[in-house]
């Protein structure tokens, strides 16, 4: 019998992490990967899971949890789920910047200005933000002078869902969404003025 998940539109990109983990996820992992705004929403939810059986909690603090067996057969996401979350999530500025990255190959502010309609400040947080953990590279560099933009190139498509930001303290980690990997681009952790470098394999946090 096929169990029916709750009304949150989270679920389905919720499990969707789940059946993809390699390893097991703590309620603030699963809350980044699936792109999760309220944390009671997603501890709500996987509690539930829990109760019916879905999901195992392992002993340990934080505490981590993985699926059943045969759990994967026995619940269905909304069937909502691929094309509304889909169209939740292409609305925020940052995912229609990161979709057209990835259409566009190279680009610069204004050719994602007019592709997107997200405001420059958003868009040039954004290429920072991506510089520093090396999913974009600059391709040319501008002269500020005689109001020429760089150019960027897309260095790192890992899918469809852009990269998110996380504040820990006095640190700034990016979380990739697609595979769980994260980068430390905190302020003295990553210098622009250096020549580019391959992100870690494994993420850049311990």
């Amino acid at each position: 019998m096929t169990v029916q998940p709750g009304k949150q539109s989270i679920a389905g990109p919720m499990w969707s992490c789940l059946l993809d983990a390699e390893k097991p996820l703590t309620v603030r992992e699963l809350q980044e990967l699936a792109g999760a705004t309220v944390v009671g929403s997603t501890d709500s939810q996987v509690r539930k899971w829990a109760m019916s059986g879905l999901l195992k909690r392992l002993p340990g603090r934080p505490a981590r949890y993985i699926l059943t067996p045969g759990a994967a057969n026995r619940y269905e996401p909304l069937r909502k789920s691929p094309d509304l979350v889909r169209q939740e999530v292409d609305k925020t500025a940052r995912q229609k910047v990161w979709l057209a990255m990835r259409v566009l190959k190279t680009f610069d502010v204004p050719a994602l200005l007019m592709t997107t309609g997200a405001s420059k400040r958003s868009i040039q947080s954004l290429l920072n933000q991506l510089q520093r953990a090396n999913y974009v590279s600059i391709e040319r560099r501008g002269n500020r002078l005689l109001g020429g933009w760089s150019t960027y190139r897309l260095r790192r498509d890992t899918g469809r869902l852009c990269p998110a930001v996380n504040h820990r303290g006095d640190r700034i980690v990016i979380t990739d969404r697609n595979n769980g990997r994260r980068v430390d681009i905190s302020p003295g952790t990553v210098s622009l003025g250096k020549s580019s470098k391959p992100a870690p394999v494994g993420g850049g946090v311990g």
